[in-house]
């Protein structure tokens, strides 16, 4: 299995969630920076170095950061569009692809959490939304008041790779559009 994670810093190569993956026999390439922006996604993407990496990759994982949804209006519109170019590049490449939003970079940010939730029903993307999953178990206030509400622990990290890990064979195959 051949996976390729993009995100901030939960992501990058020496992560608590990269590592699960590693140690379970996991090829995992990250393509993931502290404090990334989405564009550096598309970079990334399009990169003629990782193009073999990402042609045999089975697996997407991309974890959403909240990088500029918190400043203005317009920081707003012009992200949500290149995430939007984002999408519809990962569906072109046809390959299962989950995508991830923290409940710290909602908490952070604000102002996407529909948005990821309505692109992956659209391209048939697998969504995990840890800040519904916070809400309803009424986690919010918890989380917030960590010593670093950035980052979430790294019992959260860990424990979401291994799920991801035990269930690789229930995620969907992306919609053809």
């Amino acid at each position: 299995m051949n996976v390729a994670i993009f995100g901030a810093c939960e992501s990058t190569w020496n992560s608590a969630f990269v590592k699960v993956f590693q140690n379970n026999g996991i090829k995992i390439a990250s393509f993931a920076f502290a404090s990334m922006h989405p564009l550096l996604y598309i970079y990334q993407l399009y990169k003629n170095k990782n193009q073999n990496i990402i042609k045999n990759t089975n697996l997407i994982i991309m974890n959403v950061t909240s990088r500029g949804f918190y400043k203005s209006e317009r920081r707003f519109k012009y992200n949500i569009t290149i995430y939007n170019y984002i999408y519809k590049i990962l569906n072109k490449l046809q390959k299962k692809v989950i995508i991830i939003q923290w409940h710290n970079e909602v908490v952070e940010g604000g102002r996407n959490t529909y948005f990821h939730k309505i692109q992956c029903e659209k391209y048939g993307f697998n969504f995990i939304d840890t800040y519904d999953f916070c809400l309803k178990e009424n986690l919010i206030n918890f989380y917030t008041k960590i010593k670093d509400p950035s980052h979430p622990m790294e019992q959260i990290y860990t424990t979401m790779a291994y799920k991801i890990i035990n269930n690789l064979s229930l995620f969907k195959s992306p919609k053809k559009i």
